[in-house]
Parts: C-alpha cells; sequence; structure tokens
C-alpha cells in the first residue's frame, strides 16, 4: 500500500492550501483553544505541527 503513495509528495504550503480557513477558525473556535493563549493561536501551533 505505501509503494502506491511513494512517488506522491507534497508540500507543507501545498497542503494547507488544501485546507479552508473558515474550517481552522470554527475549529478554534469549537475547542476554545485561543481562550488563553495571547501570541500563539490556534491556527499558529497547527502550522507549526505540519
Amino acid at each position: 500500500m505505501m509503494r502506491l503513495f511513494k512517488d506522491h509528495r507534497m508540500s507543507v504550503s501545498q497542503l494547507l492550501a488544501l485546507i479552508p480557513e473558515q474550517y481552522l477558525e470554527q475549529l478554534a473556535l469549537q475547542s476554545r483553544v485561543d481562550r488563553y493563549a495571547k501570541v500563539l493561536h490556534g491556527r499558529k501551533m497547527f502550522y507549526l505541527l505540519l
């Protein structure tokens, strides 16, 4: 199964382009991840994890 995806390469910026901004905003609101953070917001944390 891994052989099928071996030659398919994608950069992080291409991956992030597939995720709508509205979805990230909705996820941040639902999880209340930005409630206590003053500088490091949920969207930035998600980008750093990728």
